[in-house]
């Protein structure tokens, strides 16, 4: 007689009678969990979960291994041509647990041992689909060197869990706590990475920010060897650092002055053939400039740029020097790479086959996070770098802990020595008018104390100009024997002095 099983029969017939344990293996559990208590905290998949009685009655599985392992069986179920049930699949779980006890050899193991998701692979993996299981074949043969076995113990856990990616990503740390062999094994995230790092360096998994990482299928292969022989020019280079420094430019709040804001100009200059680059043009004369100098190591340095801030061409600028370019230009290279694969196969997208298409989605994916990262990337390079103003050099990290709140905090501690001239003094089109209209009458009382152009002499208003602003303008016309009203814009809309919006 068959007896039918659904989800509600799991605790019942997995925890406690395949998995059942004698009086004296529980006690033995139960002290094994509380030394491991915090172990199990740390590392273990659903680690602040775990409860003592969870954790006696699946041992030596972990709680949540059940309810992970069944996803994994239902998606491979799924995508097979055998469509299954309930009843099947845990049927299917049944059969798997005990084959994990007969062939791996557990009741040899010594206590605190734990079943890893390598040897669930081990008896479900003729169930995974063709071409990941000749994959999987690549990757045995081609991971021959690693004594360690770790490449391809991490390849078999990544192979099992991307089959439910589209809900629980495939991320190093899960990939690391499916590895989990022992209580006391420690945190094994760092050498679980790098074998998956390498992997992915050899073309054998690949990886999405959204999923993580996958077996590399026979056309990501393809796929991604003609990624590896793309060549990224030195101009898309720059043209992808630019464009993370025009969106970093964007985010700093804008420094003030007498409640007064100023916009952001900014500049880019590198190693190659770039200089004075505009990132960010306010159209304002009273902006603060920031200068981005991306340069090589013998281009950088206090010796160079303490003096050289403080030359005319540079003495009105905040000239932020970078610190180490490698990870930006490797960054920016990878970028370049995902934008001249989405570029080489969108317009044919609609002919492409399946395949093709999904890796087309993951590349634009690819290329977004790249984007992303780059920002980071290049936020990071600077806030290593230095900034000079006038022959004073800062660290950024001193001004603030992100590239914008450094940036704001270097502008507006120079901001009083950029416009030391500077008056607050808001003047509106309507009041100017008023300068100009043939009776003085009713003129805003700005022309007269705050400005010093008007005063009022017998009932009548008299162009005195005795205050700062009209007495420095008529000394410079006088000084240059005349000048007209656009180079009087120049010379008093920016540094020393700055005239207010209106």
């Amino acid at each position: 007689m068959r007896v039918h099983l659904a989800h509600s029969n799991i605790r019942d017939v997995v925890h406690r009678r395949l998995l059942e344990k004698t009086d004296r293996a529980e006690r033995d559990l139960r002290a094994l969990y509380a030394r491991h208590r915090a172990d199990l905290k740390l590392f273990a998949y659903d680690g602040d979960n775990i409860g003592e009685d969870d954790f006696v009655e699946v041992y030596p599985l972990l709680p949540k291994y059940i309810e992970l392992i069944m996803q994994i069986t239902s998606a491979m179920r799924t995508r097979s041509s055998r469509a299954q049930g309930d009843d099947q699949a845990i049927r299917g779980l049944l059969q798997l647990l005990g084959e994990l006890f007969r062939s791996q050899g557990l009741a040899d193991e010594p206590v605190g041992t734990l079943i890893t998701f390598d040897q669930i692979y081990a008896v479900q993996h003729t169930a995974l689909d063709a071409e990941i299981q000749a994959s999987m074949a690549r990757i045995h043969r081609e991971c021959e060197d690693d004594t360690s076995g770790l490449q391809v113990r991490v390849a078999k856990v990544v192979a099992l869990l991307e089959q439910i990616q589209e809900t629980v990503p495939t991320t190093a740390l899960l990939v690391t706590q499916c590895l989990l062999d022992r209580l006391d094994r420690g945190n094994q995230l760092g050498p679980v990475t790098e074998a998956l790092e390498e992997l992915r360096r050899r073309n054998l998994i690949s990886y999405s920010e959204k999923d993580g990482y996958k077996i590399q299928s026979t056309a990501g292969e393809e796929w991604e060897r003609d990624r590896r022989d793309l060549n990224v020019s030195a101009e898309a280079v720059s043209e992808a650092i630019q464009g993370a420094l025009r969106h970093l430019i964007a985010d700093p709040e804008r420094p003030r002055l007498q409640s007064r804001a100023f916009p952001w100009k900014g500049l880019f200059s590198d190693s190659n053939r770039h200089s004075d680059v505009v990132l960010e043009d306010p159209r304002d004369e009273a902006a603060v400039v920031v200068d981005f100098r991306f340069l090589a190591d013998d281009e950088r340095g206090d010796t160079i740029w303490i003096p050289r801030s403080n030359e005319t061409a540079l003495r009105n600028r905040l000239v932020w020097v970078c610190g180490r370019r490698n990870p930006v230009n490797e960054c920016a290279r990878e970028l370049g790479k995902s934008r001249l694969m989405v570029e080489k196969y969108k317009g044919r997208r609609p002919s492409l086959p399946t395949a093709r298409r999904h890796l087309l989605d993951l590349e634009s994916d690819r290329a977004d996070a790249l984007e992303k990262r780059l920002r980071g990337v290049v936020a990071d390079a600077f806030m290593g770098g230095t900034i000079y103003f006038r022959g004073d050099a800062r660290q950024p990290g001193a001004l603030g802990t992100t590239f914008a709140l450094a940036l704001s905090a270097a502008a507006t501690a120079d901001l009083p020595k950029l416009f030391p001239d500077f008056i607050g003094t808001n003047v509106t089109p309507a009041e100017l008018l008023q300068l100009i209209a043939r009776d003085l009458a009713g003129v805003s009382t700005k022309f007269i104390g705050e400005l010093g152009i008007l005063h009022i002499e017998g009932g009548r208003y008299e162009a005195s100009c005795d205050g700062t602003a009209p007495r420095l303008i008529r000394e410079r016309i006088e000084t240059e024997g005349g000048l007209d009203g656009a180079s009087l814009l120049v010379r008093f809309a920016g540094p020393p002095s700055v005239t207010p919006p209106a």
